[in-house]
């Protein structure tokens, strides 16, 4: 990697913003050279034009982080819809590591085609790149061709503790379809002991039922770990599911937005299932009421009945003694009765960036006659 060359530093001892840019450049220049390098061994083929022109990015003129879609790629690999294989996302993992490239702070890839193979890289970056300061804070592998396999690895990367990564804050393995509940639950093992991760997104990874909602309960359940964001839409959780996490929820602390959107949480009208139906809501109901911290609840397109919705507004009706007062957001069908449907539902804040701006103090200053 081509080192920098020492330049002044300014008055109070730190590198002025010219100094910090070439040193940025020569890191991303040797970067590069690393990829090439590794690329032609391995593949025995250099980078293709599409991924390099990725990393490399738009020119660097005024005005250009303005332009839709911009993203820093120095300190963001972002691949979409362009299939790197396992193979060349190896070269790209060993370039990080070897030119030490600690500009890193988010790697997405979207229909990369890495397979599980490349997940065991990228499971690299994650424990041994940390201690080289490779320190990215998300991980983003969408619709990746991955299966229950690629969670083993991520289980004992993300498990905390001594060799754990401590630095990711958001992993997101949607439209993996093959992940299902055998991953899910390799997954939750590892991520029970993790006290860093925020946020886990899994929608649309084939969970299913009671199994689903076991292994989420468990990583609910845990003491020490902090997660705030959970994404399972587009999966099938199912009545007896929703009450296995609702139990957990129960108990649970750290969670703040909870998405179970499509979900296969439907009535179904044949005595025993209808029956398993209702106690999950009145499972739900409990958990709302014993909750403290979850401010965002989705579960549109459930087919939740109006005896389902009934049972829920003791926890969520405004004029309920005993109803939830931390949640701010509830998302749900709309096939209720009009009435019913306003009590339950709420579409408050939840403390992001366009809630109400604080009043200036003193108000405003009389004019003098």
């Amino acid at each position: 990697m081509p080192k920098a060359k020492k330049g002044k530093k300014g008055k109070n001892g730190k590198k002025n913003a010219k100094q910090v840019a070439e040193e940025e450049n020569l890191l991303h220049e040797g970067f590069l050279k690393s990829l090439k390098i590794h690329a032609l061994s391995i593949t025995g083929n250099p980078p293709p034009a599409n991924v390099l022109k990725n990393l490399k990015g738009p020119a660097d003129e005024k005005g250009v982080e303005d332009l839709p879609g911009y993203y820093n790629r120095r300190r963001v690999i972002q691949m979409n819809d362009i299939r790197l294989g396992p193979a060349l996302l190896r070269a790209l993992c060993l370039a990080l590591t070897t030119s030490k490239y600690t500009l890193m702070e988010r790697i997405s890839l979207v229909d990369a085609c890495i397979k599980d193979a490349g997940v065991t890289s990228l499971c690299e970056i994650l424990t041994i790149g940390e201690t080289l300061g490779i320190k990215p804070a998300t991980l983003e592998l969408i619709s990746c061709d991955l299966s229950h396999l690629a969670c083993e690895p991520l289980s004992v990367a993300l498990s905390g503790g001594g060799g754990g990564n401590t630095a990711l804050v958001s992993l997101v393995l949607d439209y993996n379809k093959n992940i299902k509940n055998i991953g899910l639950s390799s997954l939750c093992i590892g991520l029970r002991g993790n006290s860093t991760l925020k946020s886990l997104s899994l929608k649309s990874c084939g969970l299913a039922g009671n199994e689903m909602g076991i292994a989420i309960s468990l990583l609910l359940s845990s003491t020490t770990n902090n997660l705030e964001h959970l994404n399972l839409a587009n999966n099938k959780l199912t009545p007896k599911g929703l009450s296995t996490v609702s139990r957990a929820l129960k108990k649970n602390y750290t969670l703040k937005h909870l998405d179970i959107s499509e979900n296969n949480i439907d009535a179904d009208f044949e005595s025993n299932a209808y029956d398993v139906f209702m106690r999950s809501m009145n499972h739900l109901r409990l958990a709302l009421q014993m909750n403290t911290t979850l401010l965002a609840l989705d579960l549109s397109f459930n087919t939740i009945t109006e005896d389902g919705a009934l049972q829920l507004l003791p926890a969520l009706s405004p004029s309920s003694e005993t109803r939830n007062n931390t949640l701010k957001f509830f998302k749900l069908t709309t096939l209720l009765s009009h009435g019913t449907f306003n009590q339950l539902s709420r579409s408050g804040s939840t403390g992001g960036k366009g809630g109400k701006k604080k009043k200036k103090k003193g108000g405003k200053k009389k004019k003098k006659k």
